[in-house]
């Protein structure tokens, strides 16, 4: 019994757990340190008090540079990844120069990488206006763990780093079935719990590494603050005048606290109002850069729900009338807010669903479950053995087992009329029914709002838009159309701007696009 107490305190500390405080306890900083997990800060990522805000910098302010961060070693594997990069850096040197942020343990790879990188550019002189940028963080989304920009009143760069902490990852990391906590298990959750936390804090200290560049390589003086608030970038837009933009799920996470998030983006950010939207329902990246593209005070861009075919799944249609609802209430508010904004649309292409044979396996997966359930067979356990180990083996032949006795005979798995049969018995439905009702391990939406407006300062704007092409069952016909629609909508916001699509097919299944993975370095005034 004191074992099993043990590890669950062990568990239990690892979350995020609001300690007691005083009555008297006010101070946001002091109750966001408090309220962490033992060790969560250090020196790099410890809370500051707010530098005094004159203005936030809008998407288009001129900008000196673009920032993305690319994984060198994964890059190195992924030739989606090379064709994407050399397409999109490629465009953006021809207006300016590019800084690429990289793991500072991946340096031994870098001369690999620049190489590779340097095959799918344009040319090779444009690599001379390619900067890198040393940090400790291998995640594509410098949208989200990158800091935000600000002037102070001297008209110098602050560096907002707000913390960056995938609470949802964090639980995640933890299995949904129940863990026998005298097993091996719980320490294996536990590890992978660790390590996960572990690698969103080398995210987090990202803006930190990028603020040193900035003064060092680009010459640009600015100082960092750190605000006590729980904030991923693509969830954040401003309109450059006051107005501050988040969802509901920012408010959640940082404990549902309207009040107490408002007040950190008044201290913070120079936040004059802030508005809290509904972000994309599903299992997606929850944030407004998919749903909504401000270009300038007065013009706001919003997506369309995406079209559902007749064919489509059940979960796929429910999206579509979940993203209808999100959509109807946000721009309720914003005309209500906002009576001078216009507000024009954009296109959705339906949502990607999981291909088919990755839905039967999903069943076959769940399936599994259920009967490991019914022979008494931990199925965390037996999901981490070894395929033709012993011990799994013996697993087979007990699941084989209990299949048998439910249906009078044994079945083989692989086969689609074995596997309806078993489908039939052990969840209640057959095979087409569950494939008609398979929910998405991801929902991936198309969004022609996650874009990037770079502005020189010269003045000269290029805006660089996401292009997606028909999957099975779509029509190309339809995405050039979309694509029409998408171009005279931004050039109401940019009638003379130069516009770049760029393909996002490979990014967009890892649930982001231009926007999400990359942003603006802004120029000194």
């Amino acid at each position: 019994m004191k074992t099993k107490l043990r590890s669950l305190l062990a568990v239990s500390t690892l979350f995020y757990l609001p300690a007691l405080c005083d009555a008297q306890l006010s101070d946001v900083r002091t109750e966001t340190i408090r309220s962490a997990p033992e060790g969560f800060f250090n020196l790099l990522t410890f809370p500051t008090e707010p530098l005094p805000v004159a203005r936030l910098i809008a998407e288009w302010d001129p900008a000196q540079a673009l920032l993305v961060s690319i994984p060198v070693k994964e890059f190195l594997r992924d030739e989606s990844m090379h064709r994407f990069y050399g397409e999109y850096l490629s465009l953006a040197l021809r207006h300016t120069q590019v800084v690429i942020a990289y793991d500072v343990a991946d340096t031994r790879y870098l001369t690999n990488f620049e190489e590779t990188l340097l095959k799918h550019l344009e040319n090779r002189e444009a690599s001379e206006g390619i900067r890198y940028a040393p940090t400790r963080s291998r995640s594509i989304w410098i949208r989200d763990n990158g800091p935000t920009f600000a002037f102070d009143e001297r008209a110098e760069l602050i560096v907002i780093d707000s913390i960056y902490r995938q609470l949802e990852g964090e639980i995640d990391a933890f299995s949904n079935s129940s863990i026998d906590v005298d097993s091996k298990d719980l320490a294996y959750d536990l590890e992978a719990f660790v390590n996960f936390r572990q690698a969103g804090r080398n995210d987090d200290v990202t803006p930190l590494f990028l603020a040193k560049a900035i003064r060092q390589d680009l010459g640009v003086s600015c100082d960092t603050v750190r605000p006590p608030l729980h904030l991923q970038g693509g969830d954040f837009m401003t309109d450059g005048e006051g107005n501050v933009f988040v969802s509901e799920d920012t408010i959640l996470a940082n404990g549902g606290r309207k009040r107490h998030v408002e007040s950190i983006l008044q201290q913070y950010f120079g936040a004059e109002e802030v508005h809290v939207l509904n972000a994309l329902p599903g299992a997606t990246a929850k944030h407004l850069d998919l749903l909504l593209k401000p270009l300038s005070p007065r013009l706001m861009l919003y997506v369309e729900p995406p079209n559902a075919s007749d064919t489509a799944r059940v979960y796929s249609k429910r999206m579509s009338r979940e993203v209808k609802a999100a959509q109807e209430t946000n721009l309720s508010y914003l005309r209500k807010q906002f009576p001078d904004m216009e507000l024009v649309s954009l296109p959705m292409p339906p949502i990607i669903e999981d291909n088919a044979s990755y839905v039967v396996a999903s069943i076959r997966n769940q399936l599994i479950i259920v009967v490991c359930e019914q022979a008494g067979i931990n199925y965390l356990r037996y999901h981490k053995l070894a395929k033709g180990s012993a011990e799994r083996e013996s697993a087979n032949r007990m699941i084989g087992k209990a299949i048998t006795e439910a249906v009078g005979r044994p079945l083989d798995l692989g086969s689609r009329d074995d596997l309806d049969i078993a489908c039939q018995a052990f969840l209640g439905s057959g095979l087409d029914a569950l494939e008609h009702f398979h929910v998405s391990s991801t929902t991936v939406y198309r969004s022609y709002a996650n874009s990037v407006i770079l502005k020189t300062p010269e003045g000269e704007t290029v805006v660089f838009l996401p292009r997606y092409k028909a999957v099975e069952g779509e029509s190309q016909a339809d995405f050039d159309r979309y694509e029409s629609e998408v171009e005279a909508a931004y050039r109401i916001g940019y009638p003379d701007a130069i516009l770049y699509w760029v393909d996002c097919d490979a990014m967009v299944r890892r649930l982001g696009a231009l926007h999400c993975l990359s942003m603006t370095i802004p120029a000194p005034l």
